[in-house]
């Protein structure tokens, strides 16, 4: 991690598989700027899709800059409306 610092580049974790995961006594997905989880059906907890992004940065957790992509305006952030396995 010593090399994205260095050289002044934003680290992304893919902690996709290690939820829970621990690497020198830290949690695996905070070791970037930002980490991501998946909660797809082939992990190791599931929603059935979907997944996380954390971060400790103030500026990128604030809802107000997220996105909208195609996010229905009435759900709320992280909350993903088309979910094909809820019945």
């Amino acid at each position: 991690m010593a090399f994205a610092h260095d050289d002044r580049l934003a680290l992304i974790e893919d902690a996709a598989e290690s939820l829970g995961s621990r690497y020198h006594g830290r949690q695996t997905g905070t070791f970037g700027l930002l980490g991501t989880l998946s909660l797809n059906g082939n992990k190791a907890i599931t929603t059935g899709g979907g997944g996380a992004i954390l971060t400790d940065d103030e500026c990128l957790a604030d809802p107000r800059q997220a996105p909208d992509h195609d996010r229905q305006a009435s759900a709320p952030l992280g909350v993903y409306p088309r979910c094909e396995n809820q019945g």
